[in-house]
């Protein structure tokens, strides 16, 4: 089985590295000409007023690169929780037991000397 360590490393480097590539491609892939005219600012006249129009690009990009990052430094958050958090412990059941038992005989004497108080 994989260790919670191994496990928090790889989620970690996945979140970084691809966090990382998504960025460069939403930063590089208009500098490198990706974009055609549809990809161009356009404008909106509405009477004697013009409104911008962004890129269809930036448009979709943006919300998605917003909603992939949220993901990626979520799973960049788990992987370094798992790092940071020490390793389970055993569970023995049969000390579980024991104390329940200790417990519920310390118990069951109280009431008894309650009972005798109370007669």
């Amino acid at each position: 089985m994989v260790s919670e360590k191994k496990l928090g490393v790889a989620f970690t480097v996945v979140g970084i590295v691809l966090l990382f590539l998504f960025t460069m491609w939403l930063l590089v892939a208009p500098a490198l000409g990706a974009m055609k005219d549809i990809w161009s600012w356009g404008s909106v006249d509405i009477g004697a007023l013009k409104f911008p129009v962004p890129p269809l690009y930036w448009v979709i990009v943006i919300p998605l690169w917003l909603a992939l990052t949220i993901v990626f430094l979520l799973l960049i958050w788990i992987g370094t929780t798992l790092i940071r958090l020490p390793p389970p412990t055993a569970i023995n059941i049969e000390e579980i037991e024991k104390e329940l038992e200790k417990e519920l005989k310390e118990e069951e004497e109280k009431l008894a000397k309650e009972e005798k108080k109370q007669q």
